[in-house]
């Protein structure tokens, strides 16, 4: 138990530093991923594994929410929300074992992406089984255009083009917000951002209400509009900070 608390304090201190994720990764991912990784660094895992079993994870997620019916959705929302704390339990056995790398950050990236499309196809194929209108596809492909955009616009807004951009560019907008609405200086700047721990809590409550349509159709919008008004806040920013080109 005390070797078990001594890696508790390694990894909160090593985790420290990456203190700009969103809302409920520091509410409820971290205090979970942190038990997860304390049994974990004693084994021989490496952290690209946990990557693959996060993919894994997040797969058998989209294949529960595409058999449509309440129970099979509820697990496959679950399922998707603790893909994404396995995606945090990588990241600190890297940290805390020194093992980062270029490599497994591109294959972190890459198994996000994926995972994304995978449940969301797993959502829209559920909900088309119950309500067999071809329109959930249309709600789908707006919602994952709204989550590759926000990738994307994140990307080209800032001058440093790592998977950690979209964090950091929104980290320095919502200071800019906070500075001339002071009212919301007690609130971290990080949590603005509609980022993926927010879209799979929202999944995983929708799985659970049996409300996966209306998951679907919050996400859609807010998606959406967050990634506009990236693109808003970047011209606005790069007028200033000269990030875009004109």
């Amino acid at each position: 138990m005390v070797f078990i608390s001594s890696i508790k304090e390694k990894l909160k201190k090593s985790t420290r530093a990456h203190s700009q994720d969103g809302i409920i990764s520091n509410l409820i991912i971290k205090r979970i991923s942190i038990l997860i990784t304390s049994a974990l660094v004693r084994t021989n895992i490496t952290p690209n594994q946990v990557t693959l079993l996060s993919l894994l994870v997040a797969l058998t997620g989209a294949f529960f929410l595409a058999l449509g019916s309440w129970k099979y959705v509820a697990i496959g929302g679950f399922l998707a929300f603790f893909s994404f704390i396995l995606d945090f339990v990588d990241g600190e056995i890297a940290r805390f074992k020194g093992m980062c790398s270029k490599r497994g950050g591109f294959l972190d990236g890459v198994v996000d992406r994926f995972s994304d499309s995978a449940i969301v196809f797993g959502m829209c194929l559920g909900l088309y089984r119950i309500i067999g209108s071809h329109r959930i596809w249309i709600l789908g492909f707006i919602l994952l255009t709204g989550i590759f955009m926000t990738v994307i616009v994140s990307f080209l807004g800032t001058s440093e083009l790592t998977l950690s951009g979209l964090k950091n560019f929104t980290n320095d907008i919502s200071k800019t917000v906070t500075r001339k609405f002071s009212i919301l200086k007690y609130i971290k700047p990080s949590y603005f951002a509609l980022t993926k721990d927010i879209r799979l809590f929202i999944i995983m409550v929708g799985g659970f209400t049996n409300q996966i349509l209306w998951a679907l159709i919050i996400l859609m919008v807010l998606q959406n509009l967050f990634w506009i008004c990236l693109v808003i806040l970047i011209w606005i920013k790069g007028k200033n900070d000269h990030l875009i080109e004109e």
